[in-house]
C-alpha cells in the first residue's frame, strides 16, 4: 500500500507541474492534480507511521540528518543529470540542427567525463573528505550548466558545448561517490541497503520533479527553443548551487557528530 501511495502521489505531482506549462497554476487540471499528489503523499506518511519498523520506509530513518542531507544532494544530482541530457539534446537538434545520431555522439564526452569523475572521485574523497568533494563537484557542475545556458542560438561544438559538458560530467561524477558513502556511513548494517536505496530513489525523484519544473519554465520563457533551454539550464544551475550549500551543511554536521 505504501509503495502504491508514494508512486501515485509523486506521479500526480509531476503531472500537475507539467500541466502548468499549458494551463495556469490555478487552473483546475493543474491545481487538482497537485492537491491530489499532496493528499496521496500525506496518506503515505500516515500508513508508514502506523506500520512502524515493518514500513517500506520507517519514519525514524527520516530523522537521520546526514542521510537526509545526502538525499537532498542526490536529488540535485538527479535534476542536473536528466535536465542536461534532455535540454542540451533539444538544443543540439532544434537549434544546432544536429541529427539524432550526431546529437547522441556529441554527448559521449559527457558520459566519459562522468565515469572518469566517479573513478577519480573514489580516490580523492579520502583526501578531500565527503563534504568538500561534494561542494567542489557540484560547484563545477553548476558553472558548466550556467555556461551551457548562455547558448541561445547556433554555436560551435568545441568551444560552447564540449567544454561545459565535460565540466558538468566531471563535477557530477565526482559527487556521486561521497553522496552514497555519506548516506550509508553511520547507519546500522541492517539499514545500509535502505539508505542506499533512498539515495537512488531521491536521485530519480529529483530527476522527475526537476524535469517537470524545468519543462514548465522553458515553456514560459519564450517561443524560441534557445530561450527555453537557457532558462531551464539556469534553473538547473541554481539547483546545483543549492546542492553546494547542502554539502557545506553536511560538512558542518560531520564536525558535530562523528561517524
Amino acid at each position: 500500500m505504501g509503495a502504491l501511495l508514494a508512486t501515485c502521489g509523486l506521479s500526480s505531482l509531476v503531472y500537475g507541474i507539467v500541466t502548468a506549462a499549458q494551463h495556469a497554476w490555478t487552473a483546475p487540471p493543474t491545481l487538482g492534480t497537485l492537491v491530489l499528489g499532496v493528499v496521496l503523499l500525506a496518506a503515505f506518511t500516515l500508513v508508514e507511521a502506523r506500520m512502524g519498523d515493518t514500513a517500506l520506509v520507517p519514519l525514524r530513518v527520516l530523522r537521520m540528518r546526514r542521510l537526509m542531507l545526502a538525499n537532498g544532494v542526490a536529488a540535485t544530482i538527479g535534476v542536473a543529470l536528466f535536465g542536461m541530457y534532455f535540454f542540451v539534446s533539444l538544443f543540439l537538434q532544434d537549434v544546432n540542427r544536429y541529427t539524432p545520431l550526431r546529437a547522441g555522439l556529441a554527448f559521449m564526452p559527457a558520459g566519459l567525463a562522468t565515469m572518469t569523475g566517479t573513478l577519480v572521485g573514489s580516490r580523492t574523497v579520502v583526501r578531500l573528505g565527503a563534504a568538500r568533494q561534494v561542494m567542489i563537484g557540484l560547484a563545477a557542475a553548476a558553472a558548466g550548466m550556467w555556461w551551457l545556458s548562455g547558448n541561445d542560438g547556433p554555436v560551435g561544438y568545441a568551444g560552447h558545448i564540449l567544454v561545459p559538458l565535460v565540466l558538468v560530467g566531471l563535477g557530477l561524477g565526482s559527487a556521486f561517490v561521497p553522496t552514497t558513502g555519506t548516506a550509508t556511513s553511520g547507519v546500522a548494517a541492517s539499514q545500509a541497503g535502505l539508505a542506499a536505496g533512498l539515495v537512488t530513489t531521491s536521485r530519480q525523484i529529483g530527476a522527475a520533479l526537476g524535469l517537470a519544473v524545468m519543462t514548465t519554465v522553458a515553456g514560459h520563457a519564450g517561443p524560441a527553443t534557445g530561450d527555453g533551454v537557457g532558462s531551464a539550464l539556469r534553473v538547473t544551475s541554481g539547483v546545483l548551487a543549492a546542492g553546494v550549500v547542502l554539502g557545506g551543511v553536511l560538512g558542518y554536521r560531520r564536525q558535530e557528530t562523528a561517524l
